[in-house]
């Protein structure tokens, strides 16, 4: 049993009802290591990791997937924030389930943690990606309108074609800020139909209705 906790590929360990550490193998070590000088068993709680929500929010210390396993819950895939004494902060995934006497008590937990340090990063690089994306797009937006508004004499005659240019380029623009906002995964066939519709000022005369319709990027 020891040499196989010892060699699974996740870091995973054995607590008591306080939350100590039983026994834990050299991946938990590496990625939620023990505060300097600490030993066996040291609280799991000592070592400096926040819970985050799934929209990124920090959770409150009972929402730590050990305390609600301890609890008699089943915690699954919370990511933490690990800070070190020897490196920038670290990013995992906790699940934890407890363990249960034959009597039906909480004795412990059984943790188990993975690396999504590199996850979590790339996903910061393709949220600076797109926002980068968004902005340069929406400059040229702005470039393409102002062109339209200059490009043309100021005559009676072209004063409709001039409104109905920027009344397309604003559609656009709305269209694009429905994908924006949705970081470039999804967009709604209502929210976008009402959105290039509005700039048009048709809102009285035209009535959109139907089935929940999501279109891919």
């Amino acid at each position: 049993f020891r040499t196989l906790f010892k060699h699974l590929p996740v870091g995973v360990v054995l607590a008591d009802r306080d939350g100590r550490a039983l026994l834990e193998n050299d991946v938990f070590s590496r990625l939620l290591p023990k505060r300097s000088g600490s030993a066996l068993p040291a609280s799991v709680f000592e070592r400096s990791c926040t819970a985050h929500g799934a929209d990124g929010a920090v959770l409150p210390a009972a929402m730590h997937p050990l305390r609600q396993a301890l609890r008699g819950q089943v915690a699954r895939d919370v990511e933490l924030q690990c800070l070190h004494d020897d490196r920038p902060p670290t990013w995992i995934r906790m699940s934890a389930v407890p363990i249960l006497s034959d009597a039906g008590y909480t004795t412990g937990a059984l943790v188990v943690i993975a690396d999504i340090d590199g996850e979590k990063r790339n996903e910061e690089r393709r949220t600076l990606l797109i926002n980068e994306l968004n902005h340069r797009v929406k400059n040229t937006l702005s470039a393409v309108q102002s062109i339209v508004a200059r490009g043309l004499p100021e005559l009676k005659e072209n004063a409709a074609y001039r409104t109905a240019a920027e009344s397309r380029l604003l559609a656009l623009s709305s269209a694009h800020n429905i994908l924006s906002s949705q970081s470039w995964e999804s967009a709604s066939l209502s929210d976008l139909a009402k959105s290039v519709i509005e700039p048009y000022g048709t809102r009285d005369r035209v009535r959109t209705e139907g089935p929940e319709v999501i279109l891919s990027p």
